[in-house]
């Protein structure tokens, strides 16, 4: 009998103190939450995730958010 461990959900505050380990927790969320999630951290932390990752990651990522949450992920956050 085999079980699987559920893990916990990566946090965006896991993301912003995991250097080392940043890219590979960013890819254990699952790719409908990943853009959400990229859209929560700092600025910083979003570039550093998405110079790492592909083109298609990031395609994939894109296609669960609005237009506006795209926006400000390639040209920053503005306020309203």
């Amino acid at each position: 009998m085999t079980s699987k461990t559920k893990l916990a959900p990566i946090t965006p505050h896991q993301l912003s103190i995991a250097q080392e380990q940043r890219l590979d927790l960013f890819r254990q969320i699952p790719v409908n939450e990943q853009g959400f999630v990229l859209h929560k951290l700092n600025t910083h932390v979003q570039q550093d995730i998405l110079n790492q990752i592909s083109n298609e990651e990031i395609i994939q990522l894109l296609h669960y958010l609005d237009i506006d949450e795209e926006t400000d992920l390639f040209y920053g956050k503005t306020s309203s």
